[in-house]
């Protein structure tokens, strides 16, 4: 019983930040837009991978030699597909990457937002 009185006593001032909790508390409700852009860019993250596993490899990191198209995948190993193929690839790979930017842009817009917010 006397361990509960003294963690009562260390944390009865509820204004204090805890350690474990956070400098910044994050906002309870985020806004739709940033929940769309969050999700597209996971979704499109997750078939990238998908299709990336399924191709074993990516355009990302491909290159066309003699007409010859191959993908990249871990390690160095290429895999040849035909240019249909490679390009949906590569429009597929720069479309995550894009993605993945705005969903950045957008999380630390949102963030400096609700900072600025809480200052005015």
């Amino acid at each position: 019983m006397p361990q509960k009185n003294v963690l009562r006593t260390l944390f009865a001032d509820h204004s204090a930040r805890k350690p474990w909790q956070p400098l910044v508390a994050p906002p309870a409700v985020y806004p739709p837009w940033l929940k769309v852009v969050s999700y597209v860019a996971l979704i499109n993250f997750a078939v990238f991978i998908i299709m990336a596993a399924w191709l074993r490899g990516s355009a990302l990191g491909g290159h066309v030699t003699d007409g010859h198209y191959f993908l990249m995948w871990h390690g160095g190993d290429y895999t040849e597909v035909s240019q249909d193929v490679f390009r949906v690839s590569l429009i597929h790979g720069r479309s995550m990457v894009a993605t993945h930017i705005v969903a950045l842009l957008c999380w630390a817009g949102h963030g400096l937002a609700q900072k600025f917010k809480r200052r005015a």
